[in-house]
């Protein structure tokens, strides 16, 4: 059930970094070890254990860059193969000047031109006796000469999750992308984040035996949030939204707008025993909801409902895929 429920980290589109595409190079017991493309010319200037320096200089421009790779200082194996931490970023020289040959004398990098782009990955994993925990930290920042059109100048990816040895899981992922104008400015965002906890109703809970001789262990309990927001130059065009009551908002492109959804299907397993209620009735399932621009003075749309998780309507314009409740046995009653 929670392979079918799995936030993992949204891998990030296949992004050429400036001047080269990142991820070109490997490490072997913490020495790093670069190819130099076609068309550049690459001197390192500074290397150790986890690090290394260099200059990688345009053939057919003569704009030179700093690329700066730091890993760990026993790294083995490639950023694409899952290096448990790697740095590697891109710092853009001045202008050039020529040296009457073919190629143009790289320009030096004390003359820098505004801007970075820089890509970090953190990955750790943590197994006990009850349980695994994992982590993963994803982010690109390309800004000034390294802004991309149609390409988030900031995109931060965020995944941690638990697995326990009783059943339990838990797991939230965020996604914040950004742009800035040429001052430095945000001028638009983009936020995902989902957060899904699941546990069996054991015996320790007072769950009884719900008929299939497990002592109740095949119920379980189920909660799932997630809160969307876009804004800026991140929400390009206007349109309205609309909860099952009838409440709703609308908006313009360059407003700020969000929306929140909260599922869960919760046992009442105390009530249940005094009622004398058999097991697969005693769930309490109830979903919320609500929509708010944030850019305006009116109060937030809300809309609760027992008996259904929800969400109860969603908008993948301008909201993307619509969250999933993950699926338990959950109980038919109505109260």
């Amino acid at each position: 059930m929670s392979a079918a429920y799995l936030l993992a980290l949204a891998p990030l589109p296949v992004l050429a970094g400036p001047p080269i595409s990142f991820d070109g190079w490997s490490a072997s017991n913490g020495t790093i070890a670069a190819g130099c493309p076609s068309g550049f010319q690459c001197e390192i200037v500074g290397a150790s254990n986890g690090f290394m320096q260099r200059n990688v200089t345009s053939v057919a421009t003569g704009t030179s860059y700093v690329q700066t790779i730091v890993a760990g200082p026993n790294a083995n194996g490639s950023p694409a193969a899952g290096l448990p931490f790697s740095d590697e970023g891109f710092v853009r020289g001045g202008g050039s000047a020529s040296t009457g040959s073919d190629i143009p004398a790289p320009s030096l990098p004390s003359e820098s031109v505004s801007g970075i782009a820089d890509k970090q990955v953190i990955r750790l994993e943590n197994t006990t006796s009850n349980a695994t925990q994992s982590f993963e930290y994803l982010a690109v920042i390309q800004t000034g000469w390294a802004a991309e059109a149609g390409s988030p100048n900031v995109d931060i990816r965020q995944s941690i999750s638990e697995t326990s040895n009783v059943g339990q899981d838990f797991t939230a992922a965020t996604i914040m992308q950004a742009n800035n104008d040429a001052d430095g400015n945000q001028t638009g965002v983009r936020l995902d984040y989902d957060t899904v906890f699941i546990q069996p109703i054991t015996v320790e809970q007072g769950a009884g035996d719900d008929g299939d001789g497990n002592g109740g262990g095949s119920l379980q309990e189920a909660q799932a949030f997630a809160l969307r927001q876009r804004s800026g130059d991140m929400l390009t065009s206007s349109g309205s939204a609309t909860l099952p009551n009838g409440q709703g908002i609308s908006w313009q492109a360059g407003d700020a707008v969000s929306t929140a959804w909260n599922g869960q299907a919760m046992s009442r397993l105390g009530e249940c025993e005094v009622e004398s209620q058999p097991v697969g009735r005693c769930m309490m399932v109830s979903g919320y909801q609500t929509l708010d621009n944030l850019s305006d003075n009116a109060e937030s749309s809300r809309y609760f409902r027992f008996n259904a998780t929800g969400p109860f309507t969603w908008w993948q314009d301008p909201f993307g895929p619509q969250p999933v409740m993950p699926p338990v046995r959950v109980s038919n009653n109505n109260d």
